[in-house]
This record gives C-alpha cells, sequence and structure tokens, in this order.
C-alpha cells in the first residue's frame, strides 16, 4: 500500500465460479483500470482467497479523499457501465463495500506484500492506539506495513448491489501487510477473543495486482 491520499474504497465480492476466468480479465483488464481515471482515484490492489467462499476476492482503492465518490466521472461510471460491466455485474451475489477516511498508517508503506490481513472491527470496540499496543507490538517482526481508516456511514450503498449492508454500527478497517499471514491470522484471532472484541471480521487475502494512476490530480 503506498497510501497516498485520505480516502480508502474497500470492496469485498464473489462471482460465479464458472466465471472466475472472464471476472478477472474483465475486473483487471477493465473495471479496475476505469475506476482510475476517475480525478482523485490514486492506487488500486487487487486480493484472492479461494477458500473465502463468501468473499474471494477483495480490492482497495486509495482515494485523494472522500469527494472523489462525489465526481461527475464516478458517478457516470456507477450509472452508465460498459456492457460487459452490466454482464459482470449480474453475476455477483455477495458484496460489500466500506467506504473509510484513512486516519493513521506505518511510515514505511511502500511495494504490496505478498498478503494482507483485513480486520473490519466496530469502531466501539478497538482504537489504533489499543491495536498498536496490543498487537502491533507484539507482532512487529511479522508485520510489513499496516493501516487505519474510519468507515464514513453516511457514504450511499451501492444502487446495483444485490444486499444493502445495515450501518448502524460504524467500523474500523485495519489493514496489515505480512509476507506469511497464517501464522498472524491466528495468533490475533486469539488475541482479539482474549481482549473480549467479538464484532470483527479477519480474513486473509492473497496480492493479485497493483494499478497506479497515469495522471497527476
Amino acid at each position: 500500500m503506498r497510501c497516498d491520499g485520505k480516502g480508502v474504497l474497500a470492496l469485498w465480492n464473489d462471482t460465479e465460479p464458472t466465471l472466475d476466468q472472464e471476472y478477472n480479465e474483465w475486473h483487471a483488464g477493465e473495471h479496475v483500470p476505469e475506476r482510475l481515471t476517475v480525478p482523485g482515484m490514486l492506487n488500486a490492489y487487487r486480493y484472492k482467497n479461494a477458500e473465502n467462499t463468501l468473499y474471494p476476492y477483495f480490492t482497495l482503492y486509495e482515494m485523494r479523499d472522500l469527494s472523489t465518490l462525489e465526481t461527475p466521472e464516478y458517478k457516470r461510471l456507477l450509472s452508465h457501465p460498459t456492457p460487459w460491466s452490466q454482464k459482470m455485474r449480474q453475476h455477483f451475489k455477495h458484496i460489500r463495500r466500506v467506504v473509510c477516511q484513512g486516519i493513521e498508517s506505518s511510515p514505511n508503506l511502500g511495494e504490496p506484500a505478498q498478503a494482507l490481513l483485513v480486520i473490519t472491527v466496530a469502531a466501539a470496540q478497538l482504537s489504533p492506539h489499543v491495536f498498536k499496543e496490543k498487537c502491533l507490538a507484539r507482532f512487529a517482526e511479522q508485520v510489513k506495513s499496516w493501516r487505519f481508516a474510519m468507515e464514513d456511514t453516511a457514504v450511499a450503498a451501492l444502487p446495483w448491489a444485490p444486499h444493502k449492508e445495515a450501518k448502524d454500527v460504524q467500523k474500523m478497517l485495519v489493514l496489515v501487510e505480512v509476507e506469511d499471514a497464517e501464522p498472524l491470522c491466528n495468533q490475533l484471532s486469539e488475541l482479539f477473543t482474549n481482549l473480549e472484541i467479538n464484532q470483527f471480521t479477519l480474513e486473509r487475502y492473497d496480492f493479485l495486482n497493483q494499478f497506479k494512476t497515469k495522471t497527476n490530480y
């Protein structure tokens, strides 16, 4: 993660297993590059975990700020999808979208690591200070970089999404880059249990692609 902007757009989704190859061709070849033509979109990262049957794909966009999602260019992409995008949208059974304001990150952000731990936790249950003190300090040798982002619950859901996720509980997104995810994933799950944090998900994803905008805005 480069952390060039203040806004974070996180997306989880599935696709029909029979369309997996076409999904990747579309998503990496058309969809993500199309999003990076929007003024304010800076970087994008694609991840996959085939063992996650609900959300096998995770995409992370870095934005200059959250106003990027209010630009005419972005709204036009949502309301006027390409024929290929229209086709692929029909095959999403599960999709999650969390829009966040970046609040803190490690100073050593750079090229993506092999794996990303995506922690979604109720903001009231965990603060960045506690996570750094109890988790990051303890496992510092295993962590390449980290980032905290706070959900903006006022952002509207995608109009075409199959399910609208409830936003009654504000979430904090914790992104932890590692080279070997499995040990840390197990250790963090155990630690969260010991800290009596029960409103969280911890997902592991493997890095696929990185995209950078070709234009400075």
